[in-house]
């Protein structure tokens, strides 16, 4: 619910930048942790729990953004296949 309220407040091609970078470094940080010697537990979900978290905000945004990138006539095809 507040992440389409977000995508709707601010730029939506700044906002997936952010979103898509942070996902990115949440990614490198679980990275990280499993490939050092000794893993640690709280990185496991506190990195989750912020990629979770930055997931609810990135997708709405994307679901906005479709529509400002294909037509009306193509709308419910770009849709379609970005279900998958």
């Amino acid at each position: 619910m507040f992440g389409g309220s977000i995508a709707d407040a601010v730029d939506r091609r700044r906002l997936l930048l952010v979103t898509q970078f942070s996902l990115a470094a949440c990614s490198v940080g679980l990275a990280l942790n499993s490939s050092s010697g000794q893993a640690a537990l709280w990185p496991l979900y506190a990195l989750s729990a912020l990629a979770a978290g930055v997931a609810s905000i990135d997708s709405p945004t994307r679901s906005a953004v479709l529509a400002n990138l294909v037509g009306r006539p193509m709308f419910v095809s770009a849709n379609a296949f970005g279900s998958f």
